[in-house]
């Protein structure tokens, strides 16, 4: 028998719909949350882009590349730049794997009878989901060690609350994914070992076993695929088959839930620069300061911004390169470029979210958009040079001070 796939082996009827009827659901929402975050966008003054041509499109491949990919400005921390890469890719790679899984199951499956996922591309499937998932953990682990014990002045300096706790279940929710992904593979691959040593025939033929329980045995005794979840299982043996299967499906059901709550909070936290750093970069824009010549009326710094400069303000990630950059920060004036960003982020989203609950009001972040924070700015840029998602905070500071 060629290995297959086992999607949704021991996984019941009702468990499979309602993860479908969840999945549906968090996608509505998130293409709902979107929109909204457009409107919010919008409110700002007019900021024309530049006359669309083929250069300027090539040149938002190449900000991709450079701001994205393969982010140029945070190879001189090579640290940062492993952590960055060993992160994106792994969650990029998973996320594929994901939708190519649910096209070979509900397409070539379902409808038209055959497997996409099935002897060589099978193998090469799970190898490379297998590396990307080991990818993940590095990622994830390097920037824990990172946040908690061994945290650069610039992610402490200024406090800021909010980043705290959004950095805590950020990281907690794909670090879940990530493991229970490896302990649900080491378990089905324990389930299939133990069906090939108590089915009869089971070296030879599996046709004793339900078409479920062939592909989980020959997956498991012709070739895993996945060396992390070869390896897991072993941590399993000697587990009866129906304990196996009962935790199977717990650990899979957490594991579900942990993706859906991270997409979830997407819109939310600072995880949103997954899709506001992607649209800023690859929208093609001016290189001069951007001039707001008028807002929405609203009685807030909000007012003078363009509609790309709420854009970029979505896209802080508060990593604090630019505050290290800055001179004025360095000489001890009140301005903060990261403090400047997330305070502003902080009243977007109280503008995107009713009932949004930020600290605009609190001492620090007053002081960060006070008149003498910000005509303390030398103008000299420095803070964008750093800036690994290219915020423009000099065209920030210039348009409060109108």
């Amino acid at each position: 028998m060629v290995p297959v796939r086992p999607t949704f082996w021991n996984i019941p009827t009702p468990s499979e719909i309602a993860q479908y009827i969840l999945g549906l659901g968090v996608a509505i929402f998130l293409v709902w949350a979107v929109l909204r975050h457009i409107q919010c966008w919008r409110k700002g003054a007019s900021e024309p882009l530049p006359p669309l041509g083929r250069q300027v499109w090539r040149e938002s491949i190449r900000r991709l590349l450079r701001f994205v990919l393969v982010p140029e400005r945070l190879r001189e921390d090579l640290y940062g730049f492993v952590t960055h890469l060993a992160i994106f890719w792994g969650m990029v790679l998973l996320a594929l794997g994901t939708i190519i899984a649910t096209v070979d199951w509900d397409l070539f499956h379902l409808v038209l009878g055959g497997r996409l996922l099935s002897g060589l591309s099978y193998k090469l499937f799970e190898l490379v989901l297998d590396l990307a998932g080991v990818a993940l953990l590095v990622g994830l682990l390097l920037a824990i060690i990172r946040r908690y014990f061994w945290r650069p002045a610039r992610l402490s300096v200024p406090r800021l609350p909010r980043d705290k706790w959004q950095s805590a279940v950020i990281l907690g929710l794909l670090l879940t994914v990530a493991v229970t992904g490896f302990i649900v593979e080491g378990l089905r691959i324990r389930a299939g070992v133990v069906l090939s040593e108590t089915a009869a025939p089971a070296t030879a033929d599996t046709g004793d076993l339900a078409e479920a329980e062939q592909a989980v045995t020959v997956g498991a005794t012709v070739w895993s695929g996945s060396a992390v979840g070869a390896a897991t299982s072993e941590a399993f043996r000697g587990i009866p088959l129906g304990t196996v299967r009962r935790l199977h499906l717990v650990i899979w059901w957490i594991h579900a839930i942990a993706a859906f709550g991270f997409l979830l909070l997407i819109p939310f936290t600072k995880a949103n620069h997954l899709i506001a750093g992607l649209a800023h970069v690859i929208i093609p824009r001016q290189d001069g300061l951007p001039s707001a010549v008028s807002g929405d009326g609203e009685a807030t710094p909000l007012r003078a911004l363009t509609w790309r400069q709420r854009l970029e303000v979505s896209t802080c990630t508060s990593c604090g390169k630019c505050q290290e950059a800055c001179p004025a920060h360095l000489a001890n004036n009140p301005l903060t470029p990261k403090g400047l960003v997330w305070g502003l982020h902080g009243l977007f989203m109280q503008d995107v979210w009713l009932g949004w609950k930020t600290l605009a009001d609190s001492q620090n972040e007053q002081l960060w958009l006070s008149d003498e924070a910000l005509w303390s700015c030398y103008s000299c840029r420095a803070c964008e040079e750093k800036c690994p998602l290219a915020i423009r905070h000099t065209g920030l500071v210039v348009a409060l001070r109108r």
